[in-house]
């Protein structure tokens, strides 16, 4: 076993639900430039709508959860957005508008994209989305423009085991984050997990 069971709460602005408990996980990583990160995301072996609960929008059909963040080392410990280098995203699944209709034309309207193989595309609905996100001032890659905040407090890390190359910590704990929407707006979204 490579990862803890997560579970955690959203809200604010235009979301506010769960993260049921199984429907995420969480671990450390040993990278392979030497660093160690914390790494989080909703389970994909779950069915939607066993992963996340969605109170607002009552409409929502799915949801998808990334995070990735620095860590010091494999030990128990608290890392800050302003300590620590690291991202993380959170996106929100709507329903296609009834009104979308893309139609068999070479050229998609709006809401419509062309999807499938490259020889034989066809244009198929954009499922629209509402994602939120949080960056340091580097996402443990490369620099980036620094947004949104985060607390991720390492209770307990069991000890590394072989994945296939790298080496991976259970750990358990909680994160804090406070995500910005990535369109560019003022709204944000609190959520949590424990793991």
């Amino acid at each position: 076993m490579f990862s803890s069971s997560a579970s955690g709460t959203f809200s604010g602005g235009s979301l506010a639900g769960r993260i049921c408990n199984g429907g995420a996980y969480a671990y450390l990583e040993q990278t392979p430039y030497g660093g160690l990160v914390f790494l989080a995301g909703n389970n994909v072996n779950v069915l939607p709508g066993e992963d996340f609960r969605f109170d607002k929008p009552a409409d929502a059909t799915d949801g998808s959860l990334s995070i990735m963040l620095g860590v010091g080392s494999p030990a128990p410990g608290t890392y800050t957005n302003s300590g620590s280098c690291g991202t993380s995203a959170f996106c929100v699944s709507l329903p296609v508008p009834p009104s979308v209709d893309c139609g068999a034309s070479g050229a998609c309207p709006p809401g419509c994209s062309l999807t499938g193989p490259m020889l034989g595309p066809t244009c198929t609905p954009t499922v629209p989305e509402i994602c939120y996100g949080a960056k340091g001032s580097s996402d443990c890659l490369q620099s980036a423009k620094p947004s949104g905040s985060w607390v991720l407090r390492l209770t307990a890390v069991d000890s590394g085991e072989d994945a296939g190359g790298s080496v991976r910590f259970v750990t358990h704990g909680t994160l804090a984050t406070t995500m910005v929407n990535s369109d560019g707006g003022a709204e944000t979204v609190d959520l949590s997990l424990k793991f």
